[in-house]
């Protein structure tokens, strides 16, 4: 039975560096944008510190998901966080494997609901 649950459920294929509240909400804005966010726009959107934004971009920079690049603004440094193309194949792949687990989990709500409407109940008020 529990060699059943790992087929279905494919939590081995989710990717550590992504399963991080933070870096699941930056990974998020930057596979929308082609030219990548700065570091300025990341932290206000994601309301962190700029230590806990820097510390999140190097994890994901290290697993190669991600690039950043330093450019002079207006003689001020800016640093870039852009997706790489591995990073974007990754996170896409990351994505398909959540939304699995999560479409096996509502299978097994709506068979709980189904076989005990007591219980559906008590869920729907947990959840609440």
């Amino acid at each position: 039975m529990a060699d059943k649950q790992n087929t279905e459920l494919p939590f081995d294929k989710l990717e550590r560096c992504f399963h991080e509240p933070a870096r699941l909400a930056a990974l998020s804005l930057l596979v929308n944008s082609s030219e990548g966010i700065s570091y300025s726009d990341l932290r206000s959107q994601l309301n962190l510190t700029y230590g806990n934004l820097e510390r999140h971009m190097k994890v994901l920079s290290a697993a190669g998901m991600i690039e950043i690049t330093k450019i002079n603004d207006q003689g001020r440094p800016k640093s870039i966080a852009k997706m790489s193309m591995n990073g974007r194949n990754n996170f896409l792949r990351y994505l398909e494997n959540l939304e699995k687990i999560l479409k096996t989990a509502q299978g097994k709500l709506a068979e709980t609901k189904e076989s005990n409407p007591e219980v559906s109940g008590e869920t729907n008020a947990a959840l609440a």
